[in-house]
């Protein structure tokens, strides 16, 4: 009776061990269909490292490009072009999501006692935002923007450093102390005015109803807080490859965390320093400023989950992350990759160092754009013109426009 309980415990334990999935690296006659922008991006950001990883492993990519431009919708993507693993650009994957396209990855998680504590937690919380409290993919890497300020100008000055947590309106006042004060970097006045009533969170057009919103009481006061500084010359426009920052004349520079190696590696003549992009005052701690360019997730549909549960976490893997460390990437989800001294880590913090909110008003379509820019360039050549004047008729115009053209033309 011992021996055939003996027998049965070692079957038992044969049994479970056999269970566990093999390693992809000791697999033989492996295809993983990989999702992405072209065969060309994927050998141009990863060249050969899946194949040093994993050589016995066949990669075959399978180009989404038709899926990123809008060519075809998610349904007829998917249905046409069967894959296990997808990088996912992120102005799609909420509906990935919603169409139910993804796999969710906690019982991957937990299965692997995979741990997401060395990841940048703001990153963590973004993704869970896209799919309502669930984890349906990971980024490999993230951006941001921060507001950079000359030490030495706002000492020359005699004007207290700005802090995180700033609202637009009081970094415009401190504009408004220098020669120079502001330079917004790769925007035009119009998509400043735009950004500065995105942070407030206020619904300007309606893409449903097509209905829009120019001349309310927040919007107008918007427009308000703009005209002075643009008219006075102390908000500039620059181009991040002349930015006039960089030799010391102004006093404050809005920079892209992709440009962060080139500000630390300049020399600049001059003590520098970050703040968080301007918020809403009415939560101060909340940010719409970080942002990821894609997540990689795993197909509904793969019957490969399991392989394609490694190969995307090698591909979020520190080896992976030093292979592609580049400033056209973004910064690493992972913490450990976030500067190589106390003060590189510290500027990185900046762009994530606020809760990410997604921003949830919908792009206003060219059209109507180009009606607000002549208003913008009318108000701020003729200061005679009132400004509740020009919005009135900047929304009597809109709204002409929208009743006037069908739907996809204006949304084009």
């Amino acid at each position: 009776m011992l021996l055939i309980v003996i027998c049965l415990f070692s079957i038992l334990i044969v049994g479970c061990t056999d269970s566990k999935p093999t390693p992809l690296v000791d697999k033989d006659n492996i295809t993983l269909n990989i999702g992405y922008l072209s065969e060309e991006s994927f050998e141009k950001t990863y060249s050969n490292l899946l194949q040093r990883e994993y050589p016995k492993l066949k990669v075959n990519i399978v180009p989404m490009s038709d899926l990123y431009r809008s060519k075809v919708t998610i349904e007829e993507w998917v249905k046409a072009h069967p894959v296990d693993l997808m990088y996912i650009p992120a102005h799609l994957f909420e509906s990935f999501i919603d169409l139910g396209q993804l796999k969710e990855l906690e019982p991957y998680l937990k299965k692997d006692s995979y741990s997401l504590d060395n990841r940048v937690p703001e990153v963590i919380a973004l993704t869970k935002l896209y799919g309502n409290g669930k984890l349906y993919g990971l980024p490999p890497y993230f951006y941001g923007r921060a507001l950079a300020f000359n030490k030495e100008l706002f000492d020359k000055y005699k004007v207290t450093y700005p802090t995180d947590g700033m609202s637009w309106n009081d970094i415009n006042l401190l504009a408004q102390r220098f020669p120079q004060g502001l330079s917004i970097i790769d925007r035009t006045p119009l998509d400043w005015i735009l950004e500065m009533g995105k942070t407030l969170n206020l619904p300007l057009y309606n893409a449903a109803s097509r209905t829009v919103s120019f001349n309310n009481v927040e919007w107008r006061n918007v427009w308000d807080s703009a005209i002075q500084p643009l008219r006075s010359g102390k908000i500039l426009f620059d181009d991040i490859n002349e930015n006039p920052f960089l030799s010391g004349e102004r006093a404050m520079t809005t920079m892209h965390s992709n440009d962060l190696n080139k500000f630390e590696q300049s020399r600049l003549g001059f003590q520098w320093d970050l703040i968080t992009m301007p918020v809403n005052p009415t939560k101060p701690d909340v940010s719409t400023a970080l942002n990821v360019n894609g997540f990689y997730a795993i197909s509904q549909t793969s019957t490969n989950s399991d392989d394609a549960w490694e190969v995307l976490q090698f591909l979020l893997s520190e080896r992976a992350a030093k292979w592609q460390n580049n400033d056209m990437n973004g910064l690493s989800t992972l913490s450990s990759q976030l500067g190589i001294n106390e003060e590189e880590r510290t500027h990185r913090a900046v762009f994530h160092r606020l809760r990410p909110e997604l921003s949830a008003t919908d792009a206003l379509p060219d059209p109507l754009r180009e009606l607000a820019s002549l208003t913008l360039n009318e108000l701020l050549s003729n200061p005679n013109i009132a400004l509740d004047t020009a919005l009135n008729e900047l929304q009597r115009k809109a709204e002409l426009l929208l009743k006037s053209e069908p739907a996809n033309a204006t949304e084009e």
